[in-house]
């Protein structure tokens, strides 16, 4: 008893009342004034007396001496479940990440105008879960998946010709890759933006590729942004950097592409837009050739990259990289002097206009290069008035 009162631990006095006084459990409700099931609580060991300001009320009407230590006051509430709270499961995680799988998949084939809204959906989804608060393991896959959708968003607005609203896009999805540490997403993030300068001849495209080349990549994005910087040096004129670059895209490319990725790789997360195929190298090869001037090699490389794409699945068919290579083809076409091999390249880009989904803004671009290179052809003057008009036509048709 004494020690029971000693260690202020009214529980164990109620119990050694009733049991070895004999007081009714009525009597000591009365007695403490509380509720007698308090008492049949703490006699049962089921607590009841845990608060000590309780219990120090409790052992005054009793008559026990005051303790030489004040109770401590209850502390007030933390809020740390609340703040702690989970509100995405494992099964939303993993519906969101399919979702963005079949987005990204979609994007190959499809026109960004029709992905533009899912996108968005999906982004205001990922947003909404992590102002809710979630476990440490889900804010990493959701900061994963809300950058990845970041970046697709990035593609969006570049194929829309709207440079700044896809470097916003960027900068977002490389907050997102760096709180996460992820890897992967980080070097398709720095890619992209070297993609993004790439449509114009200045440094800045050659300087983002070389910065994105000193991170850790995965097979596909290493190979893509050996693409990037080959023809992203073609296009400002070094030759020797753009040759360097092309060699390592064409020779390193086919075992690159043949390892073993991370699971956590985009590539394999998600596939989609995040596979560099052969097609796509063949069409990088073929770019960066036509800027150099070599005719030849432009030809050879353009023309596998559109015979690749148009024998494999629609699904798999970069509806944009087939336009601008079946380009690169007429390009090449025009620099050998070729009237006739110019036109009937022209009539195939006017069938791929007539199945395609839609065109992006780097078409037009690249028609306006093969205008100035249809005026500086050795053609006579006939011919190329012409073939302008017919580069006319296709561009208006790609318009309506």
């Amino acid at each position: 008893m004494a020690r029971a009162v000693a260690a202020r631990d009214a529980a164990a006095v109620l119990v050694y009342l009733w049991r070895e006084v004999g007081l009714s459990r009525r009597d000591l409700a009365q007695l403490c004034d509380v509720d007698p099931s308090t008492v049949t609580r703490a006699v049962n060991g089921q607590g009841g007396l845990s608060n000590p300001r309780r219990a120090a009320e409790v052992l005054e009407r009793l008559g026990a001496p005051q303790s030489r230590h004040p109770v401590a006051p209850a502390p007030e509430p933390s809020g740390l479940q609340e703040l702690l709270g989970d509100h995405a499961s494992d099964q939303t995680i993993a519906r969101l990440e399919h979702h963005v799988t079949e987005l990204a998949t979609a994007y190959v084939s499809q026109h960004h105008t029709q992905l533009t809204g899912p996108l968005h959906q999906a982004r205001e989804h990922a947003l909404d879960l992590l102002r809710r608060g979630t476990r440490p393991r889900h804010t990493r896959d959701l900061l994963v998946l809300l950058g990845t959708v970041e970046l697709l968003l990035g593609y969006a607005a570049h194929d829309a010709g709207q440079s700044a609203t896809a470097r916003a896009h960027l900068a977002d999805a490389d907050t997102c890759a760096t709180h996460a540490e992820h890897r992967s997403l980080l070097s398709w993030v720095a890619g992209t933006r070297a993609l993004v300068a790439d449509r114009h001849s200045t440094s800045e495209a050659t300087e983002l590729a070389t910065r994105a080349q000193a991170l850790t990549h995965g097979p596909h994005s290493w190979v893509r942004v050996s693409a990037i910087t080959a023809r992203a040096a073609a296009r400002r004129g070094d030759a020797p950097a753009a040759q360097a670059g092309l060699e390592h895209l064409l020779t390193a490319s086919p075992n690159a592409l043949s390892a073993d990725p991370d699971s956590e790789d985009l590539s394999v997360r998600h596939g989609g837009l995040f596979v560099f195929s052969p097609a796509k190298a063949s069409y990088y090869a073929g770019a960066t050739l036509a800027l150099l001037g070599d005719a030849d090699g432009a030809l050879a490389y353009a023309s596998t990259a559109v015979q690749t794409y148009e024998a494999g699945p629609a699904s798999h068919r970069s509806y944009g990289d087939l336009t601008l290579a079946q380009v690169d083809v007429i390009t090449a076409h025009l620099m050998r002097g070729d009237p006739a091999g110019t036109h009937e390249a022209i009539t195939h880009l006017e069938r791929i206009a007539q199945s395609s989904p839609g065109h992006i803004h780097q078409l037009q671009q690249a028609l306006r290069t093969c205008r100035d290179v249809v005026a500086n052809s050795p053609l006579s003057s006939v011919e190329k008035r012409q073939l302008t008009r017919a580069l006319n036509r296709v561009g208006v048709r790609w318009h309506t």
